[in-house]
This record gives structure tokens, sequence and C-alpha cells, in this order.
């Protein structure tokens, strides 16, 4: 059987910072850690963070931030940026304050669906980094959309106000753009 996608991870996908705080109290996440999520009861797979054990929450989390730019940029809806509560943030703040490394390198996921190709697709990125990416998608967003689908200058506004808030949350404890690379042994 092919193993889940840890429930951390999706509701951080979902910015849902309510239930993940109602999750954390029901998930085992102190050393030594556990793969819940696989099935193989033999397996002895080496856990070394709780960012890898839980499928990179804070990485699924930026690119869910992608992932909504793109369809924004495709309808010109506002999917929710326009209103002054940032869903984003408040899950950062909530993994943050559980032990997530704000500079931890995303490392590959063994799971099959989408999701793992686009966490896979940013192997080495730290969580900065992919929003620095984000950034890049909603600056080109604001400047090349002018077709009839264009999104509001409230829709644009929310998303830099998005990608602001939460850049000043990941470097307030301690992110960086710039992280050493990983020992090549």
């Amino acid at each position: 059987r092919l193993p889940l996608r840890h429930p951390i991870a999706v509701k951080a996908e979902e910015w849902k910072s309510a239930e993940l705080e109602v999750l954390f109290d029901h998930v085992d996440y102190f050393y030594p850690l556990k793969d819940e999520t696989t099935f193989d009861q033999n397996a002895d797979k080496s856990v070394i963070s709780i960012g890898q054990l839980m499928h990179y929450p804070l990485h699924t989390s930026l690119i869910a931030l992608r992932r909504k730019i793109e369809v924004v940029k495709e309808d010109g809806l506002g999917h929710g940026f326009e209103g002054r509560d940032n869903d984003l943030v408040n899950t950062l703040r909530v993994l943050i304050l559980h032990g997530f490394d704000v500079n931890e390198r995303l490392d590959r996921i063994d799971l099959r669906n989408d999701e793992a190709a686009e966490l896979n697709a940013c192997f080495g990125f730290t969580p900065l980094q992919i929003l620095a990416v984000a950034a890049l998608d909603a600056q080109h967003l604001s400047t090349s959309n002018v077709s009839s689908r264009a999104p509001s200058n409230a829709t644009i506004d929310g998303i830099m106000r998005c990608v602001a808030e939460s850049a000043k949350l990941l470097v307030r404890y301690g992110g960086r753009i710039s992280v050493a690379a990983p020992p090549t042994s």
C-alpha cells in the first residue's frame, strides 16, 4: 500500500490553523520520531525532523500559495485574498510555534500523488525560498495581466500583503533565503 499524506500537511495546505491546533493535540511528534503514515510495521525508516515526519507542512502551505496565485491568474477571481485575515500567516505561525524549522530544506518524500510531485519539484528549497518564488509569481501577476480576467487591484494587494506578512513572520523566526548547502556525504 502507498503511504498516506500526513493530516498536518493536508490541513497546512488548506491553511486551516484552528484545525491544525486540534490535530497537534492528537499527533505524537516527540522524539524518537515514528512515521505514522506507513503501513509497513517492520519498516525502520529513519525520520530526522518533524517536518519530514509530517510531509513538510511549512513548505506545503507555501506551495499552496503558489497554486492559489496561479488560479487567480487563470480566472481573475479573488479566492479570499481581499480579506483582512491572513489564513496563511496564521497557519505558518501555528506550525512554527509547534517546532517546525523555518530553514529546513525540503527533502524528497515517498508519496505518489500530485502534491508529492509539487513538493519534490522544490527539493532543497527552504520555506522562505518557496515564498520568494511565490512573490515573483505575484509580481508577474500584477504586471502581465491585461486580459478581461485580470484580477482586481484588491486581489493583487491582498496577495502582496499575504506574501509580505508571511515573509515577515518567517524572518522574525530566523528564516533565511541564503542557507548553507547541505553536506554532500
